[in-house]
């Protein structure tokens, strides 16, 4: 079954789409158990290849689904065709890693509707650090061109507009707000208030990224107590998606520092725990 699942996976349509089974029921393709909204270059990925592992939980080959965020008027039947078909009574779950979910200001609320005791993983990063490695993202890509300094003095008058308008119309989708929202996605707190809006504290659980980065073991043993799993077993767990550019410069560092240093004590006063983000 594992292998015959690979190679289904592996059938991109036109659009780049998986091609739904044709011999599997969608009563075998239940919602998501949990979900890793994000944060976006915060070990999302690394997060994803380590439970993988996990012999209680199948993940299909396509990380993301983007399902409450892009594609959210296909319905829910195309989304579960794209979800792995777990057997009943397997005790197998599966979850999606979408990084767009904890910063779209609708995805949210949707997710509540269809997936109400899912369980979410949210993983934080430095927001320096993460704005810096998204920039970094957007060159490699080919999406981004402005120097970084640039970028980020332009960003409010850029995204502030589009982000504006998803709020205000929930079918609209901005690819600006994906692609360039540097800062703004590093404005943790509001986005952490609005999953308490739509889930139970208790079901969210927010873990520093460097944690994970720097004891990927001690967190993921937080993850599987979190996920009622049975710990995975101690092995190798090397960084994915990592890529390496030069450092920030000191000076702008130091001044992203201070501007987030406010929406990061707003973020401490929800959680009730300080990072040490310089």
């Amino acid at each position: 079954m594992a292998s015959w699942l690979a190679r289904w996976a592996a059938r991109l349509t036109t659009d780049g789409t998986r091609e739904p089974a044709p011999t599997m029921r969608l009563a075998d393709r239940p919602a998501p158990h949990f979900f890793v909204p994000g944060t976006q270059k915060g070990g999302t990925t690394s997060l994803y290849y380590y439970l993988k592992r996990h012999p209680r939980i199948l993940l299909s080959e396509i990380k993301e689904y983007h399902f409450f965020d892009q594609h959210y008027d296909q319905g829910v039947a195309w989304y579960r065709e794209r979800l792995p078909a777990l057997a009943p009574g397997s005790g197998l779950i599966t979850g999606d890693f979408t990084p767009l979910y904890l910063f779209h200001p609708h995805a949210p609320a949707r997710m509540a509707a269809l997936c109400p005791h899912a369980r979410l993983i949210v993983l934080l990063r430095n927001p320096v650090d993460r704005a810096f490695s998204h920039y970094h993202h957007e060159v490699r890509l080919g999406r981004e061109s402005r120097s970084f300094e640039s970028a980020i003095a332009e960003e409010p008058a850029l995204v502030g507009p589009e982000l504006a308008r998803m709020v205000a119309d929930e079918h609209y989708f901005s690819p600006v707000v994906q692609r360039h929202s540097y800062l703004t996605r590093g404005y943790y707190a509001e986005q952490i208030e609005r999953l308490f809006r739509h889930y139970p504290r208790d079901q969210v659980l927010v873990l520093q990224s460097e944690r994970l980065f720097d004891h990927p073991q001690a967190a993921l043993e937080r993850v599987c107590a979190f996920l009622d799993l049975e710990p995975l077993p101690p092995g190798e767990f090397g960084a994915h998606n990592e890529h390496h550019y030069a450092p920030l410069d000191a000076t702008a560092r130091g001044r992203l520092a201070e501007l987030f240093q406010a929406p990061n004590q707003r973020l401490y006063a929800l959680l009730g725990e300080i990072y040490e983000w310089r």
